[in-house]
């Protein structure tokens, strides 16, 4: 819905050099796509495998969203905040996919305008979460978010694996 997920989604796993869209080319997402690739951790060095989804934001799909949220280990939600309906939307997309997140430190939220405006204020449960406000020249400070996030996305997994492997070794 214009918001720029699937631009950000492209930059990010490398198959785009910059945050703008080909002329013509910003169609909505039909359902999810799922792109794969792979990111240095900044604490570790270790390389970080991704699984993206890059989702249709549209209520169509709200059908497969809990297919879509099963097991994952992170959320990154994108909105546009000179559109009313993603300030609005935005709310309902963080209670659906956050269900199956231990911490709101698994969330990172991209105000993302293409012309730079500031929009409106998201609301008050998602401006508590980690808001970067970002626009077309923003591809270094997405990237350099992007990294330092799944860095602690990385240090959460590990520490509920060591958690899952103690309980593990308690009930033998």
């Amino acid at each position: 819905k214009s918001s720029g997920k699937t631009s950000i989604s492209n930059f990010l796993a490398g198959q785009a050099d910059t945050l703008l869209s080909p002329e013509g080319a910003a169609a909505p997402t039909v359902g999810c796509r799922i792109l794969e690739f792979e990111i240095t951790s900044a604490g570790s060095g270790r390389a970080i495998p991704i699984e993206l989804w890059d989702t249709g934001g549209d209520t169509e799909y709200e059908a497969c969203w809990p297919a879509i949220r099963k097991d994952a280990s992170a959320l990154v939600l994108v909105y546009n905040p000179e559109k009313q309906a993603h300030l609005e939307e935005i709310g309902i997309w963080y209670e659906e996919f956050s269900k199956e997140l231990s911490d709101d430190q698994q969330i990172l939220v991209f105000s993302h305008s293409a012309s730079g405006a500031k929009g409106a204020r998201p609301p008050p449960r998602i401006a508590e979460l980690n808001v970067l406000n970002t626009d077309a020249d923003s591809a270094s400070a997405i990237s350099s978010a992007f990294t330092k996030f799944m860095g602690k996305v990385e240090q959460i997994a590990a520490k509920k694996r060591s958690e899952e492997r103690r309980v593990g070794k308690e009930c033998r």
